[in-house]
């Protein structure tokens, strides 16, 4: 600090190289520089708005009276078309229906006719036998046999056959009891007597066999 009383009170001096005065004096261009030359800020601008033209909403032009006229006039050749094809489907419908009607009936009136052709020489033979029997002649009762065999593999050709149900268990599913017979030759529940055979159509039972079952014996027969 100076001593000179000549110097100004309340100041000081500070001993400062000429390079860092340098330095600053650099400094100070270099801002005064940039100052000068303005700070450029960029601004970012906004999306510019879809054209009318790029949006998916098209307004459409009105159709004039051709225009309106030509498709009508489409349309109700189109509705015609459809009436006549409908109409056709009507008739064919119907045709259908008339013709699977009549082969109903038919099947219905000659459907047996087959069987019959089958059935008739049984007829025959039976009355053959009739005749025979009515001249006494003898060789009847073979007859009867040979006619009897005839008529079941007449029905065996259409898948009609006889069971036997005599020695086994009642089967209410296949056997219709008639009669409780108590006895002690046969177990309870066993079929003892055949009043009726039963017969099936290929696997189905078209009449069951009506049968006469064993039963316990009671005190008296026991007796």
């Amino acid at each position: 600090m100076s001593t000179d009383p000549r110097a100004p009170k309340g100041n000081f001096s500070v001993d400062i190289s000429e390079e860092a005065i340098e330095e600053a004096l650099r400094a100070v261009e270099r801002l005064e520089e940039e100052c000068a030359g303005g700070v450029e800020i960029a601004v970012e601008e906004e999306d510019a708005p879809t054209p009318a033209a790029a949006s998916p909403i098209r307004a459409r032009a009105p159709k004039t009276a051709a225009e309106e006229g030509s498709e009508l006039e489409v349309l109700r050749v189109e509705n015609e078309q459809l009436r006549e094809a409908l109409s056709r489907l009507q008739a064919d419908l119907e045709a259908l229906r008339r013709r699977a009607q009549r082969d109903k009936e038919e099947a219905e009136r000659y459907g047996i006719e087959k069987l019959l052709l089958e059935l008739i020489p049984v007829l025959d033979n039976l009355e053959r036998a009739q005749f025979h029997a009515a001249r006494g002649e003898e060789g009847l009762l073979e007859g009867v046999q040979m006619t009897h065999r005839m008529f079941q593999d007449a029905l065996a050709r259409f898948g009609v056959e006889s069971f036997s149900a005599v020695g086994k268990p009642f089967d209410p599913a296949l056997h219709e009891a008639v009669e409780l017979r108590p006895t002690a030759e046969h177990p309870p529940n066993v079929v003892v007597e055949e009043m009726v055979r039963g017969y099936r159509l290929h696997d189905r039972l078209i009449r069951p066999a009506m049968v006469c079952v064993a039963a316990p014996p009671t005190e008296e027969a026991a007796e």
